[in-house]
């Protein structure tokens, strides 16, 4: 096996740097198949030669390695007994040509950020701005989004990004003191859905863009608040029921 690779599966970091991620589980290889992420290396021990005939495209880059290893390299803790080393397939993304955009500002938990890309794909927002947020690729977040990961339009936002959506968007902001509930507020046209930090909230920059502040109405508010990928999934459900 080459030097490369190893170095790749023991850092995440350089991971990140060379926009390759760790599938290693059968749904994500199997998603990351299904939208042309490219299977750099397809790592399996004996028991799990059947992948090959189930997914042929790992044929070509499939390598036979001890268990050992697999146990070494694979975060699943039940022993899937394979792994695969994927590329990125990064798409070029006209954000301005689409209706629904979720901006995510500086959404630091990995968990967080792939349960509230989950919770998007299932309510029809796909499109995922990401504002100085933890790395979508990593395990954790892959995982906790169900795959959604590996075919929604995912990009980092650079410092002009929402300056430049202001011009064709309407930026809806969460506030769950100051907001409005979901159906009243005008959802007509092309907006950008906006969540914060699970501490900070919003930042200032980006609340200076807002058009309209929305939040949750639950009964009772025996609790001040709920965790962000709650919130985030409770109101794409809001929003897509009133599209």
């Amino acid at each position: 096996m080459k030097k490369e690779i190893l170095e790749l599966l023991k850092k995440q970091k350089l991971l990140k740097k060379k926009k390759y991620f760790i599938a290693d589980t059968e749904k994500i290889i199997g998603e990351s198949v299904k939208n042309r992420h490219k299977i750099r290396v397809f790592l399996y021990s004996s028991e799990k030669e059947e992948l090959l005939e189930k997914h042929p495209a790992l044929k070509k880059c499939a390598e036979k390695v001890k268990q050992s290893f697999m146990k070494k390299y694979s975060s699943v803790k039940t022993e899937n007994k394979f792994l695969a080393l994927v590329e990125i397939n990064e798409k070029k993304i006209d954000f301005e040509k689409k209706d629904r955009i979720v901006l995510l500002d500086t959404i630091q938990d990995p968990g967080n950020l792939g349960a509230i890309i989950r919770s998007g794909a299932a309510f029809g927002f796909t499109s995922f701005f990401l504002k100085n947020c933890a790395w979508a690729y990593s395990e954790k977040t892959i995982r906790a989004s169900a795959g959604a990961v590996l075919f929604s339009d995912i990009a980092e936002a650079d410092d002009n990004a929402a300056e430049c959506l202001k011009k064709t968007h309407r930026f809806y902001l969460t506030d769950v003191k100051n907001g409005r509930e979901p159906d009243k507020i005008d959802r007509s046209g092309k907006f950008v859905l906006v969540f914060g930090n699970e501490g900070r909230g919003i930042s200032k920059e980006i609340t200076g863009l807002g058009d309209e502040k929305i939040r949750i109405d639950y009964p009772e508010k025996k609790v001040e608040s709920l965790n962000v990928a709650a919130t985030a999934a409770i109101i794409f459900h809001q929003m897509s029921s009133k599209l």
